[in-house]
């Protein structure tokens, strides 16, 4: 089985991930922004499909955001008098 290691900051190297399992990270647009920077300088053809990954991930979650905060709550459908 190909596995590989997973470092945190604080943490020991665990060795679970095999090369098909999948995990989901958080982190800011300007920290996306510089791991796409960094796969930038690899070579094209072994990063591309993982750019246009995590592109599209982020397009998907912004829009989702955006348009969840253009609609209002339910509070602020209330009308005053009822409030």
């Amino acid at each position: 089985m190909n596995s590989k290691s997973l470092t945190t900051h604080n943490a020991k190297p665990t060795r679970y991930l095999t090369h098909m399992q999948e995990i989901n990270l958080k982190v800011t647009i300007e920290e996306a922004n510089l791991i796409l920077e960094g796969l930038g300088n690899l070579p094209f053809a072994k990063v591309y499909g993982l750019v246009s990954k995590i592109q599209e991930q982020a397009a998907q979650q912004l829009k989702r955001n955006s348009s969840a905060r253009e609609e209002p709550s339910a509070i602020e459908r209330i009308p005053e008098e009822v409030k």
